[in-house]
């Protein structure tokens, strides 16, 4: 005897989705040619609120479902830290830049150091005419002699060493007259482009002048090398803690246990610590060792000028905060883990 069989909605199992399909073109088609606005008005505050908790509880469920699925730490860390799978490379390319930036600026002041010194050295081997009579010096600087020969030669000898150094157009750009008056004064440049006689005051003037040049050059040398040592030391230190971000892969902290987490969370706070120092003492570095840019410009950080075609006129400020920052949001992604599992 065969047992009857219910077709009510619990027992067929395709009426409730009969049942719901029924309803939903009842709602569709027949119900807001009938119902009141009244009615029309209160379903819609309600299937408001109804589809802004569904949404809500689907987020529930979605978000407890990655946390509980197989490598759940790989598929938040995914999601919500994008900017690490494009690639670490900790502190970027600043660093790397500005040596090579320090390196270029060091060769191409030696080679300006060594074209004043020859320059010197041409001046002080030129014959010098009879010596002035008195008060003639006065009027030289006056411009009321000439002899071009010699002054020629001066200009000459000048354009051959200082103005040939390459990279002297990228650099500077000047015309003569502008660039000797930077370098020595005014007067010298005028005496010198308009032809004035060549004497034993001026030829000793123009050898100091080109001598304090040189210095000048020599000194900044001095600076260049502090400046370097000061950035390959900043990369050494950051080298030293890229391992501590490095090791610590968020993609498998799933395998850590607790006591690996603690130990991963406390690497990264002394790294962090490391970098925040490293800031520091580069901060107190240029605001107390800063020194004038050849002594032609005021007001201009060495490392303006330095880094001047950089991405950053700072690149060790900038390679220690994005350590920083890297460091910081890996932290934070180990605290989760722990918090997420403890």
């Amino acid at each position: 005897m065969h047992a009857r069989v219910s077709l009510g909605p619990g027992r067929f199992p395709g009426a409730s989705l009969l049942l719901s399909v029924l309803g939903l073109l009842f709602s569709v088609f027949l119900f807001p040619k009938i119902a009141p606005v009244w009615l029309l008005q209160f379903v819609g505050t309600v299937s408001g609120v109804l589809y802004t908790n569904a949404v809500q509880v689907l987020y529930t469920s979605a978000v407890h479902m990655l946390y509980t699925l197989p490598g759940k730490d790989h598929l938040l860390y995914w999601a919500g830290n994008r900017q690490w799978i494009t690639g670490a490379v900790f502190a970027g390319g600043y660093i790397g830049n500005a040596v090579d930036a320090i390196d270029d600026e060091r060769a191409f002041t030696e080679a300006e150091r060594e074209a004043f010194e020859a320059f010197a050295a041409e001046v002080e081997s030129m014959s010098v005419g009879s010596a002035p009579a008195p008060g003639a010096e006065a009027a030289l600087l006056a411009g009321k002699q000439r002899d071009t020969g010699a002054i020629s030669d001066v200009r000459t000898q000048y354009r051959q060493t200082v103005m040939s150094v390459p990279g002297y157009d990228d650099v500077y750009g000047e015309a003569f007259t502008e660039n000797i008056a930077a370098e020595f004064n005014g007067e010298i440049a005028t005496v010198i482009d308009d032809g004035m006689r060549f004497t034993r005051p001026l030829q000793e003037l123009l050898v100091r002048q080109s001598s304090n040049s040189a210095l000048e050059r020599k000194r900044y040398l001095e600076t260049l090398a502090v400046e370097r040592r000061s950035v390959v030391n900043a990369r050494s230190r950051l080298t030293e803690v890229e391992p501590v971000f490095d090791r610590i892969d968020p993609t498998r902290l799933h395998h850590a246990s607790f006591d690996e987490l603690l130990e991963y969370e406390a690497s990264l706070e002394d790294a962090l610590e490391e970098c925040e120092q490293l800031l520091e003492d580069r901060q107190h570095e240029i605001h107390t060792n800063n020194r004038s840019v050849r002594g032609r410009s005021t007001g201009t950080f060495l490392q303006e000028y330095l880094y001047r075609s950089l991405e950053t006129p700072f690149p060790v400020l900038s390679a220690a905060l994005e350590g920083i920052r890297k460091l910081g949001d890996r932290r934070r992604t180990v605290v989760r883990s722990i918090a997420r599992r403890y």
